[in-house]
C-alpha cells in the first residue's frame, strides 16, 4: 500500500504518467527525481524560509566602524534664587549638564603567561594580545531643589536627579600564541577579535529631608528619605573571535576551531531599585552652651531589589558552513551567512543554511535579588571638662540578603536540590544554589579627645579611636550567574557562600590647628578583617571569595595645609600601609564539585596599596582674578587579580597622575579656566608580580624606582591627556 501511495503523489507531481503506474523502470525513476534538489531542495527552502527570515531581522552591524572622534565637550546651566511662597521663604536650585568624551588607545596589550610550577620566574609561553581600545560616553543630568522653610524651627526640602549616560566600548584585537620548537606539534595561534558593548544607564534619584526644632526641650529631630530607580540595558553586544593556525609557509593560515562563544550576541536588562529611610533625634545632656553634652539617637531602613535578564544568541555552523581562510573571512557578508545554500556530503548533494543562531539560556541568565538592612544605634558625645571629650555609642544592624534564579525560586526547589545542576556556557557542570545572608550584627565604637592645648594661636588635640565595622557582598556577588565584564575583558562569576566580612579598626591621631588657617596631622592605625573577600582567576572566570585567614594592615599617615608667599596654599597627604595575609594553600572544592588550587605563603591584602602620595598646590590673587592648582596623586602596586599556583598574582603598577587647572576671573560674570588632566600619561598597566610580604622596604624600593613596570605585562593601556576648555557665566 505504501508504495501504491507514492506512485499516486508522483503521478500528481506529474513525475509519473497514469499509464505508467506498473512501470517499475519509470516508478524508480520518478523516485529518484523526486530526491533531487530540484524537489527536496525546494521542499528545505520552502519549509525554512521563515527560519532564515528570522535571522536575518538581527542588525547587520557585526563589524566596527571607525571615524574622527570630535572633540570632549560639556554644557551646563544651573540657576538659584530664594522667593516668597504663601509668606514663607522658598529656595530653589535648577541645574542641567549634558557632556560627551571618546577614549582611544590604540596600542592596548592584554598577556596571560603560563609558568612551570614550582619555577614562576620561567615561563613557558605566552598568550598575547594587541589591542585597539576605544570608550564614547554621552550624558546628561539634570536637578531640581526646593527648600522649604515652615518657620525658624522647621524646614524641608525636595531633591530630583535624574541621570542618564549611554557608554558605547569598542575593542579590536589580535591574539598570537608563539609556536614551540616543533611548529607541527604546536603552529602559531592566531586570533582576530571584534568585541562591542553598549551600556545604556539611567537613574532617577528623588530625596525627601526634613529638620525639626523643639525650642522647649532644645531637642532636634531629623528625618531623611530617598528613593533611587535604576536602570542598566545593555542591547545587543556583540563578539566575533576567528582563530586560525600557521602552517609551514607563512602565507598559509585556515581555519582551527571556533568555540561556541566566539560568535555571540548579548542582550542585558538589570533593573536596581532602592529605598532608603534615616531618623534621627540629637538631645542634650547639659544646659551649658560651653561643652558638648548630647545624646543621639536612630534609626535606618534600606532595602534594595534587584532583576537582572540575560539573553546570549550564539552562531553556529549549518551544513554548508565552509571553513574561510585569512583570504577569504573579511569577504563574508555577516548577513548571507544566514543564507541556503547547496552542500555536499561525499557524493551526496542537499540544501542547507549555512548558518544560524543558536539561543543560549540558562537559568542563571535569570535572576533577582533582595537586600533588606533594619538598623538602630545610641550615641552620646560628652565633655567631661575642656580638656577631656568622649563619644561613643551601639549600632545594631540586622541584615537579609537572598538572591536566586528567578525559575528555580518560582519552582520551589530547596538548596542542594539536585535539579539545580545546570551547564554553563562552557559546557561545565554547575550547582547553582540561592544566595542567602542572615546576620545580627552588634557594632560599638568609641572615641577619645585629648586636647593638649588650646590657645588663642594654636589649638593641639590627640584623638584615640576604635570601632567594629561590618561590609556585605552585593546581591551581584552573592548570585550564582556568570557574566562578560568588558574592563577586566574576562567573564565574572558570583558566588552564593560569601560571608559577610568583620572589621575591627583602631587609630591614634595628633592633630594640630593654627590661626593662620595652618594644620597638621599625624595618624598611626591598625585594621584586622576577618573573611575578606577577594576577587580571584578560578581558571575559566574571575569570581570573589573570602579569605579564610585574618587579614591585617598597619599605618601612618601624614597630612597638613601650609599657606606661604600671601597666595600660595600647600595641601598634602601621605600615607604608608603594611598589610599581611597568611595562605593555607592545599585545594579547595566549589559546589560543582570543580578542584581549584590555593596558594600557600603570605601577600599583602588585596586591593591595598603599600604607599598613596596627594600634594596640591594653589596659587589665588583676588584683585586679578588669577588662580591656579597643581594636583598630583601616587599609589603604590596593589593586588587586583588573584591567580592560580602556576602563576604570580596581577598586580596595578603605580601610576604618577598630575593634573593642572588655570582660570582668571572676567569682569564680574565671565570666568575663563583651562584645565589639563592627566598630563603625564601614565596609563593603566598590570602586570605579574612575585612579592615578598616580608620586605615591605624592598617591595617599596621597587616601586619607587619603577623596577615593577620591568614585569611581565598582564594588561596595559593609555588613554591621552585630556585639555579641557571651559567658559562659564554668572548672573
Amino acid at each position: 500500500w505504501s508504495d501504491t501511495y507514492y506512485k499516486l503523489g508522483l503521478i500528481q507531481l506529474g513525475l509519473l504518467g497514469s499509464a505508467q503506474i506498473n512501470d517499475s523502470a519509470a516508478f524508480l525513476n520518478a523516485k529518484n527525481q523526486f530526491g533531487s534538489l530540484a524537489y527536496a531542495g525546494k521542499a528545505y527552502d520552502i519549509i525554512n524560509a521563515n527560519a532564515v527570515a528570522s535571522e536575518k531581522k538581527m542588525p547587520n552591524n557585526w563589524n566596527t566602524t571607525t571615524r574622527n572622534a570630535p572633540l570632549n565637550f560639556s554644557q551646563s546651566f544651573s540657576i538659584g534664587n530664594q522667593t516668597r511662597l504663601f509668606g514663607k521663604t522658598l529656595g530653589y536650585i535648577v541645574g542641567f549638564r549634558y557632556s560627551s568624551s571618546t577614549q582611544y588607545d590604540p596600542n592596548s596589550i592584554r598577556n596571560d603567561y603560563q609558568y612551570e610550577l614550582n619555577l614562576p620566574d620561567s615561563t613557558i609561553s605566552k598568550f598575547s594580545k594587541y589591542q585597539r581600545i576605544s570608550k564614547e560616553t554621552n550624558g546628561w543630568s539634570a536637578l531640581i531643589k526646593l527648600a522649604y522653610k515652615l518657620n525658624k524651627n522647621n524646614n524641608l526640602s525636595f531633591l530630583f536627579m535624574p541621570n542618564l549616560i549611554g557608554t558605547n566600548n569598542v575593542r579590536d584585537g589580535e591574539y598570537v600564541v608563539p609556536a614551540s620548537n616543533d611548529p607541527t606539534n604546536n603552529p602559531h595561534l592566531l586570533t582576530f577579535s571584534k568585541y562591542q558593548f553598549y551600556e545604556s544607564r539611567k537613574q532617577f534619584v528623588y530625596q525627601l529631608k526634613t529638620e525639626q526644632f523643639f525650642p522647649k526641650q532644645k531637642i532636634k529631630v531629623e528625618l531623611n528619605a530617598s528613593y533611587t530607580n535604576g536602570k542598566s540595558n545593555a542591547p545587543d553586544s556583540k563578539n566575533i573571535t576567528l582563530h586560525f593556525t600557521e602552517g609551514y609557509l607563512p602565507s598559509n593560515y585556515a581555519l582551527y576551531y571556533s568555540f561556541p562563544t566566539d560568535l555571540n550576541r548579548y542582550y542585558r536588562y538589570l533593573t536596581d531599585n532602592v529605598f532608603d529611610g534615616q531618623l534621627s533625634a540629637e538631645i542634650p545632656l547639659s544646659n551649658k552652651t560651653d561643652v558638648i553634652r548630647k545624646l543621639k539617637i536612630g534609626g535606618q531602613f534600606l532595602n534594595d531589589q534587584l532583576q537582572n535578564k540575560s539573553y546570549i544568541y550564539q552562531f553556529s555552523n549549518g551544513s554548508g558552513f565552509v571553513n574561510p581562510t585569512i583570504s577569504t573571512i573579511s569577504s563574508l557578508n555577516p548577513n548571507s551567512i544566514f543564507d541556503i545554500v547547496t552542500a555536499q556530503n561525499n557524493t551526496d548533494t542537499f540544501r542547507s543554511v549555512y548558518g544560524y543562531y543558536n539561543k543560549y539560556w540558562t537559568p542563571t541568565d535569570d535572576f533577582f535579588g533582595s537586600s533588606n538592612i533594619v538598623a538602630a544605634y545610641a550615641m552620646a558625645d560628652y565633655a567631661i571638662n575642656y580638656r577631656i571629650r568622649l563619644s561613643g555609642g551601639l549600632r545594631v544592624e540586622y541584615s537579609k540578603l537572598f538572591t536566586d534564579c528567578q525559575l528555580f525560586d518560582s519552582l520551589g526547589f530547596a538548596a542542594n536540590d539536585f535539579r539545580r545542576i545546570v551547564t554553563d556556557v562552557w559546557g561545565n557542570s554547575m550547582d547553582v544554589q540561592p544566595g542567602k545572608l542572615e546576620n545580627v550584627s552588634y557594632l560599638p565604637s568609641a572615641n577619645l579627645i585629648f586636647k593638649l592645648n588650646n590657645s588663642d594661636e594654636t589649638t593641639t588635640n590627640l584623638r584615640v579611636n576604635y570601632s567594629q565595622t561590618v561590609a556585605r557582598p552585593s546581591i551581584r556577588e552573592l548570585s550564582e550567574t556568570t557574566f562578560y565584564d568588558f574592563e577586566s575583558n574576562s567573564y565574572v562569576k558570583g558566588n552564593s557562600q560569601l560571608k559577610m566580612v568583620q572589621i575591627n579598626n583602631f587609630d591614634l591621631r595628633w592633630e594640630s590647628y593654627y590661626k593662620s588657617g595652618d594644620n597638621i596631622s599625624v595618624s598611626v592605625f591598625y585594621k584586622g578583617f576577618k573573611n575578606h573577600i577577594e576577587l580571584t582567576n578560578w581558571g575559566f572566570c574571575l569570581s570573589w571569595l573570602n579569605n579564610p585567614n585574618f587579614t591585617s594592615l598597619m599605618g601612618l599617615e601624614v597630612e597638613g595645609e601650609k599657606k606661604f608667599l600671601k597666595n600660595f596654599d600647600f595641601k598634602a597627604n601621605l600615607a604608608f600601609v603594611y598589610s599581611q595575609t597568611t595562605l593555607n594553600g592545599g585545594t579547595m572544592y566549589d559546589l560543582a564539585g570543580h578542584v581549584f588550587n590555593l596558594k600557600g605563603g603570605r601577600r599583602p591584602m588585596f586591593g591595598q596599596a603599600p604607599y598613596v602620595v596627594n600634594a596640591m598646590l594653589t596659587y589665588s590673587e583676588k584683585k586679578s582674578g588669577v588662580s591656579a592648582t597643581i594636583s598630583y596623586n601616587l599609589q603604590g602596586s596593589k593586588l587586583v587579580i588573584i591567580t592560580d599556583p602556576t602563576k604570580p598574582d596581577i598586580y596595578e603598577s603605580p601610576r604618577n597622575t598630575l593634573d593642572i587647572k588655570l582660570a582668571k576671573s572676567l569682569g564680574k560674570h565671565f570666568n575663563l579656566s583651562l584645565k589639563i588632566l592627566d598630563l603625564l600619561n601614565d596609563g593603566v598597566s598590570r602586570t605579574y608580580k612575585n612579592v615578598d610580604n616580608l620586605s615591605y622596604l624592598k617591595n617599596l624600593w621597587d616601586d619607587l624606582t619603577n623596577k615593577n613596570k620591568n614585569n611581565p605585562i598582564y594588561s596595559q593601556y593609555h588613554y591621552g591627556t585630556n585639555y579641557v576648555l571651559s567658559l562659564s557665566y554668572k548672573l
